[in-house]
């Protein structure tokens, strides 16, 4: 299993990132990014820099960097975290979802429910 990244992994991240934007870098920037980032493996940080870079005329938020990585969005969990890796109901996702759409201001969309794995631990 692949490891979260750390405080330097982010940092150096940041880093680069103030590189080629030309912001400053400070330690208060990088404690931020680090709360937002540390779901994600040194993999997925790297694609995610790699595309934002390409992709980002401004200043990448954190909310751009996790839409970058393949299999993040903003507001998603990364499976294993928040429940079993080897449950079968959510992929270890913490999340169960429901079989039939339901309908919600008119539009299709699917009902989600914390998983009971997520709580048993």
């Amino acid at each position: 299993m692949a490891t979260r990244v750390n405080r330097a992994d982010v940092a150096r991240a940041v880093s680069t990132l103030g590189k080629a934007y030309g912001h400053p870098v400070d330690d208060d920037l990088v404690t931020l990014y680090l709360a937002g980032l540390s779901g994600l493996t040194a993999e997925q940080l790297a694609a995610g820099l790699v595309a934002v870079v390409r992709g980002c005329r401004y200043w990448p938020k954190v909310a751009d960097i996790l839409a970058s990585v393949p299999g993040q969005a903003p507001g998603t969990q990364t499976g294993g975290h928040y429940g079993r890796e080897d449950c079968v109901e959510c992929d270890g996702t913490g999340w169960a979802y429901s079989a039939e759409s339901v309908q919600s201001l008119g539009l299709p969309c699917r009902q989600a429910r914390r998983c009971a794995c997520s709580s048993s631990g």
